[in-house]
């Protein structure tokens, strides 16, 4: 449906490369007729709308973001949380496993009294407290449920001291992953 004006080669004939030429010439004025054209609806479009509709959209996305924002760093923190506790878990469970087989080399301790034992035993424990392990020290002292396990009440001179210990407690960084088990003395009355 193009209209184009040819002009004639010498030989009275338009080349080939004449055509395409005028037709590249006419599609670029196309081009930017409709060009100016999206400008000027732009820019009507944009004069339709208002600095209040503006500000309260704007103001909306801000607070989107913001929200978001928020999410993103509670969620950050939970996984951070989560991946501790979990940790905190899995070396609570070896540590009690490795708390049996110290308590087992004690009480072979007591009954073989070979210095090899010994030094395996005073290896072990340093190996304990060095990643924070520690006994809990609950001889001669005033009961604690959350220290000790009663486990047998005798009668005394004292009222709710712990007179042995039958088995040791111990925390793991402050915090108690076995109480330790313990007969606690109770006055005659």
């Amino acid at each position: 449906n193009k209209k184009l004006k040819y002009k004639m080669s010498k030989t009275g004939q338009n080349t080939q490369e004449e055509i395409q030429e005028k037709e590249n010439e006419e599609e670029k004025k196309i081009e930017r007729k409709n060009t100016t054209q999206n400008k000027e609806e732009k820019k009507s479009k944009q004069e339709n709308i208002n600095e209040p509709e503006l500000k309260e959209a704007v103001d909306k996305w801000k607070q989107n973001y913001m929200r978001a924002l928020a999410d993103y760093d509670n969620l950050e923190r939970r996984i951070y949380q989560t991946q501790k506790d979990a940790q905190k878990k899995v070396t609570t469970t070896i540590v009690l496993k490795f708390l049996d087989v110290l308590d087992d080399i004690e009480q072979g301790s007591v009954f073989v009294k070979d210095k090899g034992l010994q030094l395996v035993k005073e290896k072990f424990i340093k190996i304990l407290s060095e990643e924070g392990i520690q006994e809990l020290k609950v001889l001669k002292k005033p009961f604690d449920p959350y220290t000790s396990e009663c486990v047998e009440v005798v009668a005394g001179d004292k009222d709710d001291v712990i007179i042995e210990v039958i088995r040791k407690g111990y925390t793991l960084h402050d915090e108690v992953i076995r109480p330790a088990r313990v007969k606690v003395e109770k006055k005659a009355e």
